[in-house]
């Protein structure tokens, strides 16, 4: 029997719109699967400097703040993890390869929330071939 599949997430959210289908999306890959969300910018940047996580996640809109924000108010040197950020089909392609040239690791748009636990396993292999 092969090992369990667990992935640890921190998912910067404004709203309970998307936390089930995040949710349901991540556990058809990963067995073991703790999803802690918080809709707190202070929150998320502290514990995203906790050492308690595989993955950052935010959505890009965030009422006036964006996942970028997010990802540009982390102390880099302390978060080493890969952050994703999802998006919303109301982004243009320009808007999605800015968030891209921020430095995040990658985006997802939302309306491709069902592929979301596939992309995550094969950014997480790609984030650890990278780290070692």
């Amino acid at each position: 029997m092969p090992p369990a599949k667990a992935l640890r997430c921190l998912y910067l959210c404004s709203s309970q719109v998307f936390v089930a289908s995040v949710e349901s999306a991540l556990q058809r890959e990963f067995d073991v699967l703790t999803l802690m969300q918080t809709s707190s910018m202070d929150e998320f940047v502290s514990k995203a400097t906790s050492g308690e996580f595989d993955l950052l996640m935010a959505e890009y809109s965030l009422g006036p703040l964006t996942g970028v924000d997010a990802w540009n108010s982390l102390p880099h040197g302390e978060t080493d993890l890969p952050f994703l950020i999802l998006l919303t089909s109301e982004m243009g392609e320009a808007e999605s390869v800015d968030v891209m040239r921020s430095g995040v690791t990658d985006c997802v748009y939302l309306e491709d929330i069902q592929r979301l636990g596939y992309i995550v396993v094969k950014l997480l292999e790609a984030w650890e071939a990278r780290q070692a």
